[in-house]
């Protein structure tokens, strides 16, 4: 089977121990300009995976080698069609983003299935289809999306062109393109090779070393999706040395800065769907460099970037559901390839499971990745990324022999982000499965979620956290937290005399705390100061418990400074049938058929519920069945209370 990765080898100027002691610019106080120049391989002889042509290609799985040849066929002899320029214009118009998005993704899906259709193939059949392809987006204006466009509602030529996460994805795309298939290419012309690189040299690689992007210094996601693109794209086509190395510098700078801001716990709180495009990306740059280097450049023992890795199965919960605050979302079909790299890297053996688990879940040995699991829960394959796409094809063997057991640990605790998780059963999807967050209100993709928590049962999802709708420019703009699945009413915590919780980094959580015994798993935190001085709450004390026994406690401990003529009221957010008879006795029922009875004080609080059909895509593919939220209204006037609701299965 084909190998992409190299043995790791002992640093020459002993940048391991200077690695994980490294305090400032962790990545470029290390790796200075001459120790880049001794250790990266020079121009043009970067060769992570054979080329198109060679036999290894031929070992894939034949039943992946059918799959790939079939979905490209169903594009041949069909035309590249433009896609409109209203079609872009329509997000600053309407706020659609998603149209021109996923034609956009589709283009470039097509172009990724040709390529390795003919390298699995290689009988030249999807040549043209891959010239006509290269040629249809060298000749595009701007190879971006419309909502990170932002000097007009249309690209100009005659403007600096920005350089965004889909712009770079594209570049890196045509890296590949060019590095596999330069050979095949000229043997129909030349001009189609040539002008690969000029694009991706003039468009990517010079404007990237040339202007100030904010991205660079933004120390979030944007910067280390972006620069893994740029870093792949600076070894497969950049010829000059001096702007190889000036460029993988500035690209270390980002690295740095996403590092140092990350937090030490490892945590991401973008949430495991954005995972994939930010510590994974660290990732992917961290390996480029390590290949690059013979295996020389390695960070693979510090501390905070195995803690990066090991977030990921913290936040799985059971079949293809992970943890989803904020605006990930509930189902992901984790990147096989990403997952399963970056657990061998670190050599963290529940990542590396991880990857097997789903690889066999999803049948990677016989069928397509992308998958239909995945076009559904991450939009469009072109996200897949197409050098991750080419280094799982050279791991499938390998992956499909491993352990492919899911980590289903016990408990997990986030210090930094205030992450705590705990299953009923170690090592198994029985029982109850509940995460619940401290943090606060200006997190990155944030919700107004302080002290919310989510409930699975025999891996089903029960009380929800609902996600995230399909972006649209209200997204990101000025009146995100109008949008519902933003607001703290649609998350499972209270409305506080009548108010919901406020975005801002001083909403906060405070006194975070967890308990674990043999008997019960607890988090505790008060959310009082999540809302505005408007609810006149003192504190909020929350303290969520699951016991062994199988039951699942809310404990609600409060104190008002009064208590004015608007309801308080707690919001449980079910996916399920949810039934209320006439003396207020609530039964759930989940999706998988299992009953659960929610019991509470009828002296202190009302039910009330009430039904929300789906419509958003986004949304459907996860809450296809529509969702309920049930209103717990405080029925007393008393400024200070303490109420518990329990539920547990009916058996």
């Amino acid at each position: 089977m084909i190998k992409y990765r190299i043995k790791i080898l002992i640093l020459l100027f002993c940048i391991l121990p200077l690695v994980t002691n490294a305090q400032d610019g962790f990545f470029s106080s290390i790796l200075t300009r001459e120790i880049l120049d001794k250790e990266i391989v020079q121009p043009s002889g970067f060769r992570p995976i054979p080329k198109a042509g060679d036999a290894l290609w031929q070992q894939v799985p034949e039943g992946v080698k059918n799959a790939y040849i079939r979905e490209a066929e169903k594009n041949l002899n069909k035309p590249w069609e433009s896609i409109a320029a209203t079609e872009f214009m329509e997000f600053y118009i309407s706020g659609n983003r998603m149209k021109y998005e996923f034609k956009l993704f589709d283009q470039r899906s097509r172009l990724e299935f040709a390529v390795i259709a003919e390298l699995l193939e290689n009988k030249g059949r999807f040549v043209d289809e891959i010239i006509n392809g290269v040629w249809k987006i060298c000749e595009e204006t701007w190879w971006g999306a419309p909502a990170h466009y932002k000097t007009g509602m249309l690209p100009d030529k005659e403007e600096a062109m920005f350089i965004d996460l889909f712009f770079s994805e594209t570049a890196q795309m045509l890296s590949w393109v060019h590095y596999l298939m330069k050979d095949q290419l000229d043997e129909k012309s030349p001009v189609v090779s040539k002008r690969l690189e000029l694009e991706i040299q003039t468009r990517m690689l010079d404007d990237c070393l040339r202007q100030d992007f904010w991205w660079k210094s933004n120390k979030m996601n944007w910067g280390t999706w972006i620069t893994s693109n740029w870093l792949i794209s600076v070894m497969l086509i950049e010829t000059d040395r001096n702007k190889q190395l000036d460029a993988i510098q500035q690209i270390l700078k980002t690295m740095d800065g996403f590092y140092e801001e990350y937090p030490d716990d490892g945590g991401c709180d973008e949430g495991p769907s954005y995972w994939n495009r930010a510590a994974a990306s660290l990732f992917e740059s961290m390996d480029l460099l390590r290949m690059a280097s013979d295996g020389r450049i390695d960070f693979s023992s510090d501390e905070k970037i195995r803690q990066m890795g090991a977030y990921y199965w913290k936040m799985y919960i059971a079949g293809l559901y992970f943890v989803n605050f904020a605006d990930a979302r509930p189902t992901i079909v984790p990147n096989v390839s990403i997952v399963y790299r970056f657990g061998e890297y670190i050599h963290d053996d529940r990542l590396v499971n991880l990857a097997g688990y789903v690889a066999h879940r999803e049948n990677y040995d016989s069928g397509i990745f992308p998958n239909n699991d995945f076009v559904l829960y991450n939009d469009r394959p072109f996200l897949y990324g197409l050098g991750r796409q080419l280094f799982l094809l050279n791991l499938i063997d390998e992956i499909m022999a491993g352990n492919p057991a899911p980590p289903l640990v016990k408990n997990t605790w986030q210090s930094n982000l205030q992450i705590f998780t705990a299953r009923q059963f170690d090592e198994s999807t029985d029982g109850f499965y509940f995460a619940a967050k401290g943090g606060h209100n200006d997190e990155s993709h944030n919700h107004n979620d302080v002290g919310t928590f989510s409930l699975y049962s025999y891996g089903q999802p029960l009380l929800i956290d609902l996600g995230v709708e399909q972006y649209t420019k209200y997204t990101f703009g000025n009146n995100r937290y109008d949008l519902w699945t933003m607001q703290s009413a649609y998350h499972n915590l209270p409305t506080i005399n009548g108010i919901m919780q406020e975005a801002g980094r001083e909403f906060s959580a405070r006194n975070v705390k967890t308990r674990i015994s043999d008997k019960e798993q607890s988090f505790f935190v008060d959310i009082a100061k999540a809302y505005s001085k408007e609810a006149n709450v003192d504190f909020w004390n929350r303290t969520i418990t699951l016991k062994s026994s199988g039951e699942f406690l809310v404990t609600e401990d409060f104190n008002l400074l009064k208590v004015t003529g608007d309801s308080t009221f707690i919001s449980l957010m079910v996916y399920g049938d949810v039934y209320i008879n006439t003396n207020g006795d609530i039964t759930l029922t989940s999706d998988d058929g299992k009953r659960y009875r929610l019991t509470y004080d009828k002296k202190k609080l009302k039910p009330q519920k009430a039904y929300y059909v789906i419509k958003d895509p986004w949304l459907k593919a996860s809450w296809k069945k529509g969702v309920t939220r049930i209103k717990l209204f405080l029925t007393g006037r008393n400024k200070k209370d303490k109420t518990t609701y329990i539920l547990k299965e009916i058996l």
